[in-house]
């Protein structure tokens, strides 16, 4: 019989197979479909592969699975990764983001805060090159489906509040010198509203 080997710690999970496992806990399906769809994910076998299994193996895959009721551990974000042959810089200085970078952040967010391979790609830089400049976008945000589950959510928790603490310095800035300025209360609020309110969504 083919010997089947199956991940069992989340630090070998990749984004992309994060992305089948939570639809699959989110799936409107019976628990034993469930389970024979994860342990797909998880070995990379066909699902018929894993129905043909004599049940005694099959439970002891089922066995395996508990890792996965345990949360992700969180990690630290790294400088740099390699994915796929390719080496990627991560932006961390936002000083150093360019418009078009903040832009395509903040659509991301307002399509699918859930999509962390498209958040994620905004801020790997290929080395050698500047945001989106010699290189194609959808290759970067393929390789973060590749990457290790545990390097992506580091990567984004990390941005999401860099920018939101970014956002509230800023609108404190900005409140500042309108009060400078003898601005009305209302007209602080409403040139100050959407810093903060974008903030608050990012750190939520």
């Amino acid at each position: 019989m083919k010997t089947i080997t199956m991940k069992t710690k989340w630090e070998d999970i990749t984004y992309s197979e994060f992305v089948m496992i939570d639809q699959i806990f989110s799936a409107d399906i019976p628990e034993n479909y469930k389970e024979s769809n994860l342990i797909a994910v998880l070995t990379g076998e066909e699902e018929d592969t894993i129905a043909s299994l004599p049940a005694m193996s099959f439970q002891k895959l089922v066995n395996k699975l508990k890792f996965l009721l345990d949360p992700p551990k969180k990690t630290k974000h790294k400088k740099n990764y390699t994915v796929n042959g390719h080496k990627y810089i991560l932006q961390g200085d936002l000083t150093k983001i360019t418009t078009a970078q903040y832009i395509d952040y903040m659509s991301y967010t307002k399509e699918d805060m859930t999509n962390l391979s498209k958040l994620t790609s905004v801020f790997l830089i290929p080395e050698g090159h500047n945001y989106n400049d010699g290189y194609e976008m959808c290759e970067v945000q393929r390789d973060v489906e590749d990457m290790p589950f545990l390097d992506v959510q580091a990567i984004c928790f990390f941005m999401q509040t860099q920018l939101a603490l970014y956002m509230i310095a800023t609108a404190d800035s900005l409140e500042r010198d309108l009060k400078k300025q003898g601005k009305s209360k209302k007209e602080i609020e409403a040139q100050t509203a959407s810093l903060r309110s974008t903030a608050l969504r990012l750190l939520s």
